[in-house]
């Protein structure tokens, strides 16, 4: 009994070890890195006074994790170090990551509802640049209900209605080469055709749209709706769960959540935030100030996310039924080379009931891979990739 009663003791000073460790880290000084670093403390101590032999071993077990984890930790942030400056004194040569400049103004203006939106009425041009290279240079046309331009739209057509992200949107592209203007022209020009889609948004903004009457006030006074295409990749999962507000446009993003007949509004992604407990709140630092952690975070977020994705293409799928009498289609893109994500999201897209056309399965057709169907430096579509999206959807949905 005592042996017992040992052995028990020395496990639960192990386990009180790597947490104290833990919790000072992250509760403390707001750091995983820290937070790892004293559990691998904990857990040396551990293995040093505690002569139980599984116990020494799971000490030993924890370390040798941990301290990869740091090195791992290491590796990843001197890669991902900023580049040096210039041996003459000038500034740093800026990277592709760097966001767009726009002239004459921005593209976005502010929105209560959903957090942000395109500029009503306005030419905007948009300049991606790695120094003097220019990875993108495009031309943006907004009409005054903030809708980007489709140019070969017909008016006094049926609509055909584009909801999506900066896929949707054509980021890098001029009006010519988005996905609703390609569709236009392979349609004969026949249709109303409205691209709604808005950079960075996701299924719960998409849904946003569709409750605050964007769509309602876009369409009226035109045709019957004849079909509703929403763009979904892979990076929408973290935006529709709330998971990616360290800038300042996820916090003003709407954030909604499951309940047992579909989703319910809860507020911003801010004021979601601001209500969380305070530990949740340090961990959700200590994990921010990681490059290794936000990583787990998403592998352990991936089904919570999944679910409320479904959720709110469910609802969007039932407002275009019930308030257009059309059927969704979701064009999905991913380049995730481990099919983990095409697997899974193409199953929760279909348990929706919505149709689905993945983007990967109609580009070889097109002569198209990843080499030639992309923004080089950029990841966004260029005009080939849309050219075989749009054919794609005027072969099979239009009839």
């Amino acid at each position: 009994m005592l042996v017992w009663l040992r052995a028990v003791l020395h496990w639960i000073l192990l386990a009180a070890g790597i947490l104290t460790g833990l919790t000072i880290g992250i509760l403390a000084l707001r750091s995983m890195v820290w937070a790892v670093a004293f559990a691998v403390v904990g857990a040396l101590i551990a293995a040093i006074f505690l002569n139980t032999r599984s116990v020494r071993n799971a000490a030993v077990t924890f370390i040798t994790i941990f301290i990869c984890l740091l090195v791992g930790e290491g590796v990843i942030a001197y890669s991902n170090r900023p580049a040096p400056p210039p041996a003459n004194g000038g500034p740093p040569t800026p990277v592709a990551s760097e966001l767009p400049t726009f002239d004459p103004q921005p593209l976005f203006v502010a929105d209560p509802a959903l957090g942000w939106k395109l500029r009503p009425a306005s030419v905007i041009h948009a300049v991606r640049a790695r120094g003097e290279h220019i990875i993108y240079d495009a031309t943006y046309t907004i009409d005054p209900r903030g809708q980007r331009v489709t140019p070969d739209s017909n008016p006094d057509g049926e609509t055909v209605l584009f909801m999506g992200d900066s896929f949707m949107f054509g980021d890098g592209l001029p009006d010519t080469d988005t996905v609703p203007q390609r569709f236009a022209v392979k349609t004969g020009r026949r249709f109303n055709v409205v691209n709604l889609g808005v950079s960075a948004y996701g299924p719960h903004q998409v849904l946003r749209q569709i409750e605050e009457g964007v769509v309602d006030r876009a369409i009226a006074g035109k045709g019957k709706v004849r079909a509703v295409f929403l763009y979904f990749n892979d990076d929408q999962l973290p935006r529709a769960a709330g998971d990616k507000n360290q800038e300042w446009w996820w916090k003003v993003a709407p954030q909604y959540e499951r309940t047992d007949d579909g989703v319910r509004l809860i507020g911003t992604a801010a004021e979601v935030w601001d209500r969380r407990g305070s530990i949740e709140r340090a961990v959700s630092e200590a994990v921010r100030s990681s490059v290794i952690a936000p990583h787990v975070r998403r592998i352990v977020r991936v089904y919570p996310q999944l679910m409320l994705s479904e959720a709110l293409v469910k609802r969007i799928r039932q407002h275009v039924r019930e308030r257009y009498g059309a059927e969704l289609v979701v064009i999905y893109w991913s380049k995730d080379p481990s099919r983990f994500y095409p697997t899974t999201i193409s199953w929760m897209i279909e348990r929706t009931g919505a149709q689905l056309m993945f983007i990967p399965d109609v580009m070889p057709a097109a002569g198209l891979a990843l080499e030639n169907a992309l923004i080089p430096e950029d990841g966004h579509p260029n005009g080939r990739l849309n050219d075989a999206i749009a054919a794609a959807l005027a072969t099979r949905y239009i009839h």
